[in-house]
């Protein structure tokens, strides 16, 4: 089921939405978001249903967000993601969903985003004038895939303000906003991350020092850091040691997060 997210013409020519994937269950699971990667001018190919199935698979409802992407200007694309959040915990009770057990699972930019939506879900306006608009967006936990998450560390991604910029040019406010590393306080959700150390595009160091940060708040951080593997891996079908983090991500849901799946 697609669910288009917004009711007026101000998305720049842009649909976003949400492609609902929903178990049949009598009583109430919990939902994951997926956010595709593709540095906010694409999709990742890889990072989209197949994931969503993977996690029905291990017990979870899920959907599959369309945000805005190039040219899009921060924060519209975390409007999107906050928006679709408050979407399912609006339908929570036909869907069956949880609606204090929603997880944003990104890949790359799109962790950037899901990340971004716990940081700033209280200070983005993502109001509809419907019924949805009662609800908090702010995702109950997290799992960040090779996720890029600073702009302005040494290992960081400023290609990642300058198009959330939406010029040639990064403005320094949006760099400031966008290095998320930045903003670790106990307020944030628990997280699962996971990487490779030879990803060549998103440094391994985002997610290292990123856990590091949260466990210093306190805040609960599953981290995995495979030896060998490329940026993009999707669910890794090929990779024997890679292709196991759904279930790590999904038993930390469950153990760490009290998700019921």
């Amino acid at each position: 089921m697609r669910i288009d997210l917004w009711n007026d013409a101000s998305t720049n020519g842009q649909l976003p939405n949400i492609e609902t994937s929903l178990l049949e269950t009598e009583v109430p699971l919990p939902l994951i978001v997926v956010c595709p990667g593709g540095g906010y001018t694409h999709f990742g190919r890889y990072e989209r249903m197949a994931v969503a199935q993977k996690f029905n698979s291990l017990g979870f409802h899920a959907a599959v967000l369309e945000y805005r992407i190039k040219p899009t200007r921060f924060p519209e694309s975390v409007s999107d993601l906050l928006r679709a959040i408050k979407i399912v915990r609006q339908n929570a009770a036909s869907w069956k969903v949880c609606p204090d057990q929603i997880a944003a699972l990104g890949f790359s930019a799109g962790g950037h985003l899901a990340l971004s939506a716990a940081v700033y879900h209280d200070k983005v306006d993502a109001s509809n004038g419907d019924g949805a608009d009662e609800f908090s967006g702010r995702p109950d936990a997290l799992v960040l895939c090779y996720s890029a998450i600073s702009t302005k560390a040494e290992y960081g991604n400023p290609g990642i303000a300058r198009t959330l910029s939406g010029g040639e040019e990064t403005e320094p406010e949006i760099l400031d906003a966008t290095s998320l590393d930045e903003f670790v306080d106990s307020s944030l959700p628990p997280a699962f991350l996971w990487q490779t150390a030879t990803d060549d595009t998103v440094d391994y160091r985002n997610s290292v020092r990123f856990a590091e940060k949260l466990w210093s708040a306190g805040v609960r951080a599953s981290l995995h850091i495979f030896p060998v593997g490329n940026h993009g891996q999707g669910l890794a079908e090929n990779a024997p040691d890679l292709r196991q983090w759904p279930e790590l991500a999904a038993q930390f849901l469950k153990t760490s997060c009290g998700f019921k799946a």
